[in-house]
């Protein structure tokens, strides 16, 4: 599935490897285990009612997320909150499939699920000692579907 969202964004966003990676393809440094994962990532975060992830920065280069269940279907409440100075500013809920991507450096949570169950494939990642490039923006907020 990452790999597939990787070469979708190397396809409909062409300078965001260069930009982030220095590299021409995402996807290339993933198949060539080139990218350094954040602790226990890639992995699935499940939520059931009551279900949250604190405000956190990622501290990678970029995070892709990847909803598995649907939005008041699945479940209710919930979605992934950006924030500047603490207080959301900007709530998501993406549909299932989709795969909002952002910078390592920006604020966001897991806002509590309030009914069923709330699965979502996450994946933040750098290239080895990149978490720090010079010359790159500290944020980035790119929303892309799949």
């Amino acid at each position: 599935i990452l790999i597939r969202i990787m070469s979708a964004v190397d396809l409909n966003f062409p300078t965001m490897a260069q930009n982030l990676f220095g590299m021409r393809s995402i996807a290339d440094l993933a198949c060539s285990g080139a990218l350094e994962y954040s602790q226990r990532e890639p992995a699935l975060n499940i939520y059931w009612a009551g279900g949250e992830f604190l405000s956190h920065k990622d501290h990678q280069r970029l995070t892709i997320l990847v909803p598995l269940s649907e939005p008041e279907k699945d479940f209710t409440g919930s979605g992934t909150s950006f924030s500047a100075d603490g207080e959301p500013s900007v709530v998501v809920r993406p549909s299932a499939g989709t795969a909002p991507l952002f910078g390592g450096n920006l604020t966001h949570a897991g806002i509590p699920v309030k009914t069923g169950t709330r699965v979502v494939l996450v994946a933040s990642f750098s290239e080895p000692g990149g978490t720090r490039r010079k010359g790159l923006p500290e944020e980035l907020n790119v929303a892309a579907g799949s």
